[in-house]
C-alpha cells in the first residue's frame, strides 16, 4: 500500500497525542464528579463521613463491584492519586479538601444554610 513507516509513525504519534488529551479530560471529569459529591456532602454536614468512606473499604468494595463502569474507574484513579499523609490522620480531611478544591463552609456562607 502507499504508507511508509514514516507515515504510520507520524499517524500513531498524532493518535497518541489525542489519547493523552482525552486521558487528561477524563481524569478532570472524574475529579470534578467526586468534588461535586463531596461539596454536597459538606453542605449536608456529612463531609467527614464521605471522606472516611471514600478513603476506606467502602469505596474499595464499591469500585470493585462496579469496575465495568468507566466513570467508576475514573473516580478510582482520581482517589488513588489523592496524596494523604498517613502519619498525620488529622490532616486527611484538609488534604481531601485541598485535592478536590473544596472550601470549608463557614456558618455565614450561603451554601451552609
Amino acid at each position: 500500500m502507499g504508507d511508509t513507516p514514516d507515515t504510520i509513525t507520524r499517524l500513531v504519534s498524532n493518535l497518541d497525542g489525542h489519547v493523552w488529551e482525552a486521558q487528561q479530560s477524563l481524569l478532570y471529569q472524574g475529579k470534578k464528579l467526586v468534588a461535586n459529591w463531596l461539596e454536597k456532602a459538606d453542605r449536608e454536614g456529612g463531609f467527614n463521613e464521605a471522606v472516611d468512606w471514600l478513603t476506606g473499604n467502602g469505596a474499595d468494595r464499591y469500585f470493585n463491584s462496579k469496575r465495568h463502569i468507566l466513570a467508576v474507574e475514573l473516580i478510582r484513579n482520581v482517589v488513588k492519586d489523592l496524596a494523604i499523609d498517613a502519619d498525620n490522620p488529622t490532616e486527611v480531611y484538609q488534604s481531601v479538601r485541598n485535592w478536590f478544591g473544596i472550601e470549608e463552609l463557614s456558618i455565614y456562607s450561603p451554601k451552609a444554610m
